[in-house]
């Protein structure tokens, strides 16, 4: 599953669990953004070293 996919599908669920759970934090909302967190940094360091290569770095 591609980075992409991945982040979209957590911020549903979290979007999803914020405007339907009464806007309660659970573990598992802490968790999805915890993942969320940590995908987003992977694909942000990903696509600075593909933009690095380009320039030849």
């Amino acid at each position: 599953m591609s980075s992409g996919v991945f982040t979209l599908i957590l911020a549903t669920v979290l979007a999803y669990r914020l405007i339907f759970g009464n806007g309660e934090w659970t573990v598992s909302m802490y968790i999805v953004c915890g993942l969320l967190a940590v995908n987003l940094a992977w694909a942000a360091k990903r696509w600075s070293e593909r933009k690095a290569a380009r320039r030849g770095e």
